[in-house]
C-alpha cells in the first residue's frame, strides 16, 4: 500500500521549512501599549523623569539653590510655575534637579546590585564545578573594584558640578 504525501508549497512537510514571521520592533511596542495601558503610563512617566533630569540645566528656568527672599512662599504663577518655598527658592526647579539626582541614585543601585548578582551567580557555579580558588577570587575582586570605581566615578562626577 502506498502512501500519498502532499507536496503543495502553501503547506510546508517540516516545521523547520515554516517562514518565519518577525515583527518591527515599532509594531511590538504598539502592541505592549494596548495590551498594557498602566505599563506604559508608567514607562512614560520614567522616560519623562530621565529626560527632565538629563537635561536640567536646559529645562529648568532657576537655579535650584539660588535664594529670592524678595519671593518667599509665592503661589505658583508664571514666574514660578509650582511657587516657591520659604526660601524663595523656585520648586520647579528643585523638583527637576531632584530627578538628576534620583536618577543617579537608581543607575548607581541598579549597577551595584547587578554586580552583586553576577558575584553571586559566580560564588554559587565556582561551588558547584570546583575550579581554582585563585582565579575566582581574581574574578569576585575584579567585580568588586568595577562597583567601586562606578561609585566613586558618579559621586565624583556630581560633585564637580
Amino acid at each position: 500500500m502506498t502512501i500519498a504525501v502532499p507536496t503543495s508549497p502553501a503547506i510546508p512537510a517540516i516545521a523547520d521549512d515554516v517562514p518565519e514571521f518577525r515583527r518591527s520592533i515599532l509594531r511590538r511596542a504598539w502592541i505592549f501599549c494596548r495590551r498594557q495601558p498602566l505599563g506604559t503610563f508608567g514607562l512614560l512617566i520614567v522616560v519623562i523623569t530621565a529626560i527632565a533630569g538629563l537635561s536640567a540645566d536646559w529645562i529648568a528656568p532657576y537655579s535650584p539653590t539660588a535664594n529670592d527672599f524678595s519671593s518667599m512662599t509665592e503661589a505658583p504663577s508664571w514666574a514660578h510655575w509650582l511657587g516657591t518655598d520659604q526660601f524663595g527658592r523656585d520648586q520647579f526647579s528643585r523638583i527637576i534637579f531632584g530627578a538628576r539626582t534620583a536618577l543617579i541614585v537608581g543607575v548607581l543601585a541598579l549597577t551595584v546590585v547587578l554586580i552583586f548578582i553576577i558575584q553571586n551567580a559566580h560564588a554559587v557555579s565556582i561551588s558547584f564545578l570546583g575550579a581554582h580558588l585563585h582565579l575566582s577570587l581574581a574574578v569576585a575582586l575584579l567585580f568588586a573594584a568595577i562597583a567601586g570605581v562606578i561609585a566613586v566615578a558618579i559621586v565624583g562626577a556630581q560633585r564637580a558640578q
